[in-house]
């Protein structure tokens, strides 16, 4: 099934969305929307696009270089406004789990049977990031201990 969502200027996360939703739109997800693949509006907030990846959890890399590590079995990308008051800029980093894209003009995510293409404001090359191979996934499964554990803490501080 392909996904696609087209979002216009603003800044993004994206990555796996446990991360950065917070409790109550992470539950709306799944309750209202079952945890559906696609653009999800939230009411009274704003909408996101998710995608599941072939392998679910994991860590992926994207063709930047890009680690991205999946709890949820999902890649989204999500505005700032739904994630502002939950985790920092700051936090995305240090705990590498996502990316920020600064977006000037249009952000195309288009996802099918787990791979990703985000092409920011009509770069010459869409960023991928491909999860259907198994090599990939089974060499980046496994996260080195600290910062699994710092990501795991993290989570744990949810609400």
């Amino acid at each position: 099934m392909l996904v696609e969502a087209h979002f216009g200027p603003g800044v993004y996360f994206l990555g796996d969305p446990c991360y950065v939703l917070n409790k109550s739109m992470y539950e709306t997800w799944g309750s209202v929307h079952n945890y559906d693949n696609g653009k999800i509006d939230i009411e009274g907030s704003s909408s996101f696009v998710v995608a599941r990846t072939v392998y679910g959890d994991g860590e992926y890399r994207d063709s930047l270089g890009f680690n991205y590590p999946v709890d949820s079995g999902c890649i989204s990308l999500i505005p700032e406004s739904m994630w502002m008051k939950t985790v920092s800029r700051d936090t995305i980093k240090e705990l590498k789990i996502g990316s920020v894209l600064d977006v000037k003009k249009e952000v195309i995510f288009t996802a099918e049977n787990g791979n990703f293409n985000i092409l920011v404001d009509e770069a010459a090359e869409p960023n991928c990031i491909q999860t259907d191979q198994e090599d990939d996934w089974d060499r980046w499964n496994y996260l080195d201990g600290q910062d699994d554990w710092d990501r795991w803490n993290y989570l744990d501080d949810w609400e």
